[in-house]
């Protein structure tokens, strides 16, 4: 027999609300969850797309400019960690090495002048700011590469920010968070296989190798 043809599977919020009260008998075959359930599911997903760590879908590469005379640049809101950051040139790029907190509040003088070598990222609750050292006399491009929040799910006609293969654990694991709303109690079946999908999907995500320098190196 011919297949599909069709590798495209594409689920919008609705359809993992729907799939998850099913997957627990919470809602039957043929109905639709209300309104009021769907709302307070839909947060649960969230909360849910939000706690799981970025994967190698949410890289992103973008550009932060540093204006002269300024120790720190504004990024863009989503932004969650910078994975490395490089000072454009005339007519290439040189990289930069990421310093701690530590390292970088440690700087006797943070008002130096020069082409930054290193980065230091702070993350607080209002947001990721970027901090260089030294401090530009002029306005100086870096291009970064970060991993970024998956986007909130504000509507149930949307997509959500996964890959299709990780549906299956979506669905699954909102099956789990949603089935005290309900007071049913949970299948064991579900949780070994919602586990098992959670387990294997941030597993696939992980980098294979992680490298180490000294800190407080620069070049």
């Amino acid at each position: 027999m011919p297949t599909s043809g069709v590798t495209a599977w594409s689920l919008t919020a609705r359809d993992i609300i729907t799939a998850a009260l099913q997957e627990n008998a919470i809602i039957g075959l043929g109905r639709t969850p209300t309104a009021a359930e769907s709302e307070a599911c839909m947060v649960r997903l969230n909360g849910m797309l939000k706690s799981w760590m970025p994967g190698a879908f949410h890289e992103t590469t973008g550009t932060v400019t540093i204006t002269g005379g300024d120790a720190s640049g504004t990024l863009a809101a989503g932004i969650k960690r910078i994975i490395n950051a490089r000072l454009e040139l005339t007519s290439t790029e040189r990289q930069l090495h990421e310093w701690s907190r530590d390292d970088y509040l440690s700087l006797p003088n943070k008002a130096s002048v020069g082409d930054p070598t290193i980065f230091y990222q702070s993350r607080q609750l209002a947001g990721l700011t970027l901090y260089v050292w030294p401090v530009p006399a002029t306005n100086k491009t870096l291009h970064i590469d970060y991993e970024r929040v998956p986007e909130t799910v504000t509507s149930l006609s949307q997509t959500v920010d996964f890959p299709e293969e990780y549906q299956e654990a979506l669905y699954a694991n909102l099956a789990l968070r949603c089935s005290g709303l309900f007071g049913v109690a949970l299948n064991p079946e579900l949780v070994a296989r919602a586990q098992r999908l959670e387990r294997e999907m941030l597993d696939a995500e992980r980098p294979e190798s992680y490298t180490f320098e000294p800190s407080g190196y620069c070049a």
